[in-house]
């Protein structure tokens, strides 16, 4: 087990020192002994409280669950962000420069723009054809991920940028305005996935404008 310094009746010792270094303990404790790390295996002294889990681990762990009455850690404790550091969140970056992007010759590459991810960023004016810059993720896991994107902005950027997104029952178009808001993480899309190859096409089949395709971020 895990002591940790404080009252449970006074929040002001659970500091973010505290969560970070705890957690990162347990990460290394169940990584080390395959100790599953979710709210079954890692618990409180109070948990004896809950009676979903003491029927769990009377089932699992051939325990007594009614061995102590402690209410450590209490109320105040946050478990969410205690879990948030042991199960930190699986991040797939697909910049323009990676050997997941493809896009063909017409995608220009930039670098006057001083806010794109990385060295550079592509852009294409906007024409009726299908000529689309693709990044490409191999999802570890099924389930719901969020899709972000960064792109350089500018007053001659298109206003409505599409975003083709694939998820598990088809695909996602989202617009984007570029013209403003660039030079930053910004969420596209959050819902269900497939594990596997997923990806994200940048389509400069628009009315007007330069379309910027920079990087794309999966997060789970």
């Amino acid at each position: 087990g895990t002591e940790h310094e404080g009252f449970v009746s006074n929040p002001a010792w659970f500091t973010d020192a505290m969560y970070n270094a705890s957690g990162a303990l347990q990460r290394h404790l169940c990584n080390t002994f395959s100790i599953m790390r979710d709210r079954d295996h890692i618990v409180g002294h109070d948990e004896w409280q809950n009676a979903a889990w003491c029927t769990y681990a009377a089932a699992n762990f051939g325990i007594d669950t009614t061995c102590n009455d402690h209410t450590d850690p209490g109320q105040y404790w946050d478990w969410t962000k205690l879990m948030k550091i042991i199960n930190p969140p699986t991040t797939i970056i697909v910049d323009n420069s990676s050997a997941n992007f493809s896009a063909s010759a017409n995608w220009t590459t930039g670098t006057i723009a001083t806010n794109a991810y990385g060295a550079n960023y592509r852009w294409h004016l906007a024409q009726a054809v299908t000529d689309e810059a693709v990044f490409t993720a191999n999802l570890p896991n099924s389930g719901s991920w969020q899709v972000w994107c960064w792109f350089t902005d500018g007053p001659n950027r298109c206003t409505a940028t599409p975003y083709l997104i694939s998820k598990s029952t088809g695909t996602a178009t989202i617009h984007m305005n570029q013209t403003g808001n660039g030079g930053k993480w910004i969420l596209l899309y959050t819902g269900s996935m497939n594990a596997g190859v997923n990806t994200v096409r940048v389509s400069c089949n628009v009315a007007s404008g330069v379309v910027v395709a920079d990087a794309v971020k999966w997060v789970q």
